[in-house]
Formats: C-alpha cells, sequence, structure tokens
C-alpha cells in the first residue's frame, strides 16, 4: 500500500502545481512577466473561464490573457513568450504588428500572425478568417521577389527611372503573363526580350504608366489608412489624358476588416501587399519607388493586333457591355479543365486524314467530343472511326460526311469528303487568344476556302449563361446555323501554347461537322425533342434501337404529339381511322410495333411510292414538299416539320396525323 499512497501524494503535489501555474498564464508557455503572452494573452492572471475562482481574468479578459485578447496580436504579445517584455512578435521585436493566433487584436490586425516582415503589413498569409483579399494587415505572402517583373519593365521602359521617390502600383508577376499575353507574347519574360523590335511598344509603356503616380510622391500605407475619404492621384498619363486618373479607397469586410482598393480606367483591384521596393521592404528611400502590389493590370492594350482591344478602358467587349477577360476567365467547361491531352484525338484524326497544321490555328473538338463523332457516324469507337477513315472510298465516316451535306448547304460549307470537313477546322496563320478577331467578326480563311469560299469561320463573344459577368467566345461558320463554343484557348499538342511553336490549338465543346439536327444516338435525338415526342418515344423507341444495330441507311418518320393527339385519346376522333387511337396503341405492344415499323424505311427516301418495314407503301412527295400520305386513307397525310440525322438514320419529324397502315 505503500507505493500507491506516495504515488497519490505526488499526483496532488503536480495538481497543485499546475493550479499555481495556470494562475499565472493559462495558455502561455512562460507567462509570468507583464508584456510576456504565450499563445493567448501578455497579462493573463487568471483562470481559463472565470473572474474570481482562480484569478482576476479569464480566457477572454480583455486586458490580457485570453484567445480574444485585444492586446494578443495588434500591439505586443503574441507568439510564443521570449520572458521578455514584449513578446517574439511584439511591439518591440520586428514591428508594430507582430502577432500571434488571435484575429481580434489591433486595430487592423486579422490573423495573420507568421513572421512579422518589419513592414507595417503584420503577417503572413491570410488564413481565411475575414481579411479576405487585400486586408491591410494580410499580404497573402506577396513579397517583392512577387512584383519583381514590374520592376524589370519599368526599367526596360525607362519610365520614372531617375529623381525623386515615388509611389506604382504593381500587378503581380502572374498578372504582367495575363497582360503579356495581350500583346500575344506567352509570358512577361517573353515582353521583355522582345521588347526592343515589339511594335506595339509605346502601347507596353503607356499601360505601364498608369500605374506610376505623378507628380512623383511617396504614398505608404498608413497613409492610405488615414485618408479615409479616399484619395485621387494623377498618374504619368493624366497630363495627355485628365481621364487617366487613380482612386484609393477604402472597404470594410464582412469581418470588420479594412481593405484598401485602387481604381481606374473602369477597373479596380485589391492591394495585395504594402511599403514594398523593387529589392525588399520600403524603409523611407528618398529615391526609386514604393511598391503596392495589385493582382492584375487596371488598363487594357488598345493597339493593332493586341488581344483585350476595345478603347483600352478594359470594356473592350462594347456589344457585350463586359469586360473582356484574361486567360482563364472566361467561362469555363463543367469538369476538370482542357488540357493537351483531351485534344490528343484530335491530332490523330489530322494525321490519318494528312493535314498539315504548320502556320495554323487548329480549333479542336476534345476526344469526348469525336468519340460521338464516331458514334454519329455509326461506328462505336475512336479507333475505329481512325481505321475506318483508311478505307478510302468504302469509308463510313466519308459516305456519312457527304450524306449530311447533301442534305443542304444552309448547314455549312458543301464539301465531299471527310478530309474537306476536317480542313474546315483549320484556319491559316497562328492566332493566339488574343489575336483572335473576336470584336470584329472578320473571317477566318480555313484550309477548304481555296476549294469552297464558304468555308470560313468567324469567332464572338457572348455572356456565360450560368456567369453573365463572363464571356464566352463561339466559333460559326457564317451560312450555317451550327455554332462551337471554345472551352480552352493556348494550347499545342504537347501542352500549352508559349509561342515556340508553329501553331496553336484552341479546343470546341463540338466539332463544327456536326450540325444542331445531328445526334450521335437515337436517346440523345428523343432527349432533345422531349416536349414534344412523348408518344412517338414510347412506340418507336424499342423498335429502332434495334434496327440501329444494323449500322445501314435508313429514315424514319417520326409523329409529333399532336399529330398522335390528333387521332383521339379515349375515343377515336377520326371516322377512317376507327380502330387507332391512343388508348388502343397503349394497350397493345403488336400494335405499337406495326406502328413503329410502318413509319421506318430502310435507305434513303426520295419521292413516290415506297415500301416500309412493315411491306405496306407510304406516297413520299419530295422533301421540299414536305408530304406524306399513309395508306389507309387519302385524309391520312403527314407534313413534314424538320430533318434530323443519327448515324446513318435520317428523321423526318412530321405533323397533322401519324401515318396509318392498312390493319390486317
Amino acid at each position: 500500500m505503500g507505493s500507491p499512497t506516495r504515488a497519490a501524494v505526488l499526483l496532488v503535489a503536480i495538481l497543485l502545481c499546475a493550479t499555481a501555474w495556470h494562475a499565472v498564464a493559462k495558455d502561455g508557455q512562460d507567462d509570468t512577466v507583464s508584456g510576456g503572452g504565450g499563445t493567448n494573452g501578455t497579462i493573463a492572471t487568471g483562470g481559463k473561464n472565470t473572474t474570481d475562482d482562480k484569478g482576476t481574468t479569464g480566457k477572454n479578459e480583455t486586458v490580457g490573457g485570453g484567445t480574444n485578447a485585444t492586446d494578443d496580436k495588434g500591439t505586443g504579445g503574441g507568439g510564443k513568450d521570449d520572458p521578455t517584455t514584449t513578446g517574439k512578435n511584439g511591439t518591440d521585436d520586428k514591428g508594430t504588428g507582430g502577432g500571434g493566433k488571435d484575429d481580434s487584436g489591433g486595430a487592423f490586425d486579422d490573423k495573420g500572425g507568421g513572421k512579422d516582415d518589419g513592414s507595417f503589413s503584420g503577417g503572413g498569409r491570410d488564413d481565411g478568417n475575414g481579411c479576405e483579399k487585400g486586408g491591410v494587415d494580410c499580404n497573402r505572402g506577396v513579397t517583392f521577389v512577387d512584383v519583381s517583373a514590374c520592376g524589370q519593365l519599368l526599367a526596360k521602359l525607362q519610365i520614372a527611372q531617375t529623381g525623386a521617390a515615388t509611389t506604382v502600383f504593381c500587378p503581380l508577376n502572374t498578372g504582367l503573363t495575363k497582360l503579356a499575353r495581350h500583346f500575344n507574347f506567352a509570358s512577361v519574360d517573353a515582353l521583355i526580350a522582345g521588347l526592343d523590335s515589339y511594335p506595339n511598344k509605346a502601347e507596353v509603356a503607356r499601360v505601364m504608366q498608369f500605374h506610376v503616380v505623378d507628380p512623383r510622391k511617396v504614398y505608404t500605407k498608413a497613409g492610405f489608412v488615414a485618408a479615409t475619404g479616399g484619395l485621387s492621384l494623377t498618374t504619368l498619363l493624366t497630363a495627355s489624358d485628365a481621364t487617366k486618373k487613380l482612386t484609393v479607397t477604402q472597404q470594410t469586410t464582412s469581418k470588420g476588416k479594412l481593405r484598401i482598393k485602387v481604381a481606374g480606367a473602369g477597373r479596380d483591384e485589391d492591394v495585395l501587399s504594402f511599403d514594398l521596393t523593387f529589392g525588399g521592404i520600403y524603409a523611407g528611400a528618398t529615391t526609386g519607388f514604393i511598391v503596392h502590389a495589385i493582382e492584375e493590370s487596371l488598363l487594357r492594350p488598345n493597339c493593332t493586333g493586341c488581344g483585350g482591344g476595345g478603347n483600352g478602358s478594359g470594356n473592350s467587349s462594347s456589344s457585350s457591355g463586359i469586360e473582356d477577360k484574361p486567360d482563364g476567365e472566361y467561362d469555363k467547361p463543367s469538369g476538370k479543365p482542357v488540357t493537351a491531352a483531351d485534344v490528343a484525338d484530335c491530332k490523330r484524326l489530322l494525321e490519318a486524314a494528312s493535314i498539315s497544321y504548320e502556320g495554323s490555328t487548329v480549333f479542336c473538338p476534345t476526344n469526348k467530343v469525336i468519340a460521338h463523332l464516331a458514334k454519329a457516324v455509326g461506328l462505336k469507337t475512336t479507333q475505329a472511326l481512325l481505321d475506318d477513315m483508311a478505307k478510302g472510298p468504302a469509308s463510313f465516316y466519308l459516305k456519312w460526311v457527304a450524306k449530311v451535306r447533301a442534305r443542304g448547304g444552309r448547314r455549312g460549307p458543301n464539301s465531299g469528303s471527310g478530309a474537306s470537313v476536317l480542313r474546315f477546322h483549320v484556319a491559316v496563320g497562328v492566332y493566339p487568344q488574343y489575336s483572335l478577331p473576336t470584336g470584329t467578326m472578320e473571317p477566318l480563311n480555313t484550309l477548304q476556302t481555296p476549294d469552297d469560299p464558304s468555308a470560313v469561320i468567324k469567332l464572338f463573344k457572348g455572356k456565360s449563361i450560368l456567369f453573365p459577368f463572363k464571356l464566352v467566345v463561339y466559333v460559326k461558320n457564317p451560312v450555317a446555323s451550327e455554332q462551337a463554343k471554345v472551352t480552352r484557348f493556348n494550347l499545342t499538342f504537347a501542352g500549352d501554347y508559349d509561342g515556340s511553336t508553329s501553331y496553336v490549338v484552341h479546343a470546341l465543346n463540338t466539332p463544327l461537322l456536326l450540325p444542331p439536327g445531328t445526334f450521335s444516338t437515337f436517346d440523345k435525338f428523343l432527349f432533345s425533342l422531349r416536349t414534344t415526342t412523348f408518344y412517338s418515344a414510347r412506340y418507336f423507341r424499342p423498335f429502332i434501337k434495334k434496327a440501329l444495330k444494323g449500322n445501314t441507311a435508313a429514315t424514319l418518320f417520326l409523329p409529333l404529339d399532336s399529330a398522335w393527339t390528333a387521332l383521339g385519346e379515349r375515343i377515336p376522333l377520326l371516322p377512317w381511322s376507327r380502330d387507332i387511337f391512343i388508348d388502343s396503341i397503349e394497350s397493345s405492344k403488336q400494335l405499337r410495333e406495326t406502328l413503329a415499323k410502318y413509319h421506318y424505311v430502310e435507305g434513303p427516301v426520295t419521292s413516290g411510292k415506297v415500301v416500309t418495314r412493315l411491306g405496306q407503301q407510304i406516297t413520299v412527295d419530295s422533301p421540299a414538299v414536305g408530304k406524306v400520305t399513309g395508306a389507309l386513307n387519302p385524309l391520312n397525310v403527314a407534313t413534314l416539320k424538320a430533318t434530323y440525322t443519327v448515324g446513318y438514320l435520317t428523321i423526318f419529324v412530321i405533323d397533322g396525323f401519324p401515318l396509318l397502315p392498312v390493319i390486317l
């Protein structure tokens, strides 16, 4: 029993020591001095959450101690105590910010914490507790390294390189890469390297000058914070254009934190980090720059051949009334981003057709889309499509293309071969994203244009349905009803386009080969007309699904719901068709299959008397006239409303009445 008793005594002693230690500083590591503070406090003389039990404060004491102490991160304390009167990141350590974990400390503090860099911004990256981007005490990890390209560009252009210190709002390196792409350079490094011989060098200089304050003056973060009413700053462009000014304003976030915004030329950006130089932290230098980091350029280029174009105000898409965004800001397709791997099958098709894309812009349907194309032709896989193309005149694909095109020039450029359709997707000349004539609707010639003058394509911008503030770029043929959406710009077949290849690829969500009336499966066709062909879908689908497995040309006459209801639902409405109405059809599987076979013809249909799969005739006027008569009665007349294609199946949608056979 002696040993357990000694253990109990020892345990009680440990608990008493722990209680005494907690009476000094609950959460500190060595919190026995007035300025120290551990993670949660500077004085903290009390217990965890009480006022009288074990001390006079508590974990949430407003003077010292608690997790949410007002002095925790803002003006003192913070971090792990170093047994001094301040704290590792306190007021005398490395700046005025410092900070531990607390986010309710000093006037503009968030939860930044981290290592203070000696500037006014007291901390590391924003951890999502209210700063949001641009919070004055959250620099999101942005340092002078992140604006180095801005310094190089200003030096290359010899902008404001001499004289007293002045203020510049510098886009991040990533933002300047986006700007470089407006000038059709793959990166900001490529822009800097090619600047001396670049015809639009003056426009690059104009864009950068807009970010430099003139007359030369230093504006610090402290000055922005003190200017509660905002500031209006003139720039190097203001003398020649009075509208080219910058406005600095303050905003309070939903968490009550302050952030600074700078606006000009119709755009605005949050200031992400303050009081930098191109070599470190601004420390009062009287020459050079004081740099405040923003994400992107405030001014868009306005020059011949510049992407983004327009009036340089940022509203370059005047027709849509929304801002022309840089790379990646266009509406993206759902799912994973499109990469070079997603257009690999497009390359295989081009090579199978011996089509060269050097010196060209290829508008490539993605692999998934090409797989649908294979099914539309009547083949199961992309590989089967490639194998089929090697068959020459016997190719299903070539015959299918000829059949689709024979249905009318209104559906696109006339062409007699599959290769010509593929050439229609290859535009002559290399057009990266911002070189594309999306605002002028000027046509681009394709490899097929010399043989067919109508085989040109145009690009235009529209608003995204889901995100109206974003743009969508469409590609279409002027004489066709079809159009495709660009789902990714600036690719090659090996990766991202960087300007080093002699071609560029833009991915499409559908091939321009497929008109809107062409579907890869019968189910997809039925789904597209689901609101008007409910009865036909029920009556015909089982038979048609079997018939399509033969991969042979056929024709289907598909009545609209209005045609079926003309027969009557519960009672027959037509004296010449007393036995066929909706209730009688619904109750008889045999009658449904009989009607499906009577509306199905093997092979193409032109005009005259045609024998159906049922073995009875229908009388067909030419498709241009659009009149079909059933065998049951001369009054059984249907009219042609629309034409569709599913693989080798041509579908004529009819109205008036269904085609009715003589019931044997």
